[in-house]
């Protein structure tokens, strides 16, 4: 779960992530608990600092923005093991719509799961995701399903072959 602060002018200046990791950690311990944000005028994410459960520093992820605030690149960097960071590179349609992403490590080689297409519905909503190789043979993705009011209600986790794997269902309360 995480837990997002805001300024007075309702942008993003923090995060906080509560994780039960017992299957990714044996000892039980959330690596990245929380992180701080930094923004721009317009309020887009430019900067988030992740910090590991005692405080220290763990990874920054840095966002190059486009006209229209779009993510043209992002870029991880992990101090602690430089071989984990990685640059990801983003094309967008006519909408501004993020519809191919190529993943790279630092040197700029393009990894085994280089190219992730995207597809939106006519309201603008990211209905789904593919990740291919480098011959162009799917990996797997996800197919995004919403209500009329237009809320994420269930992601379905696709295996290479298009067929669900996992289903993650989003439920909503609002409070007056």
């Amino acid at each position: 779960m995480y837990v997002r602060e805001y300024d007075g002018e309702n942008r993003p200046v923090k995060r906080t992530f509560y994780a039960d990791r017992t299957e990714a950690n044996p000892e039980g311990k959330a690596t990245l608990v929380f992180g701080d944000y930094s923004v721009d005028a317009h309020g887009n994410v430019t900067e988030e600092n992740g910090y590991t459960v005692d405080g220290s520093f763990y990874v920054r992820v840095t966002f190059r923005r486009g006209p229209a605030g779009q993510t043209l690149e992002r870029e991880e960097y992990f101090e602690d093991d430089p071989r984990r960071n990685r640059s990801y590179r983003y094309r967008h349609n006519e909408h501004g719509h993020a519809i191919e992403a190529r993943t790279m490590d630092a040197a700029g080689t393009v990894l085994d799961v280089r190219l992730t297409q995207y597809r939106y519905d006519s309201e603008g909503r990211m209905i789904g995701w593919t990740a291919h190789d480098e011959s162009g043979a799917p990996l797997g993705g996800a197919r995004h399903q919403y209500n009329v009011d237009g809320d994420r209600i269930e992601t379905l986790d696709l295996t290479a072959d298009g067929e669900a794997k996992r289903s993650r269902q989003f439920t909503y309360q609002f409070w007056e």
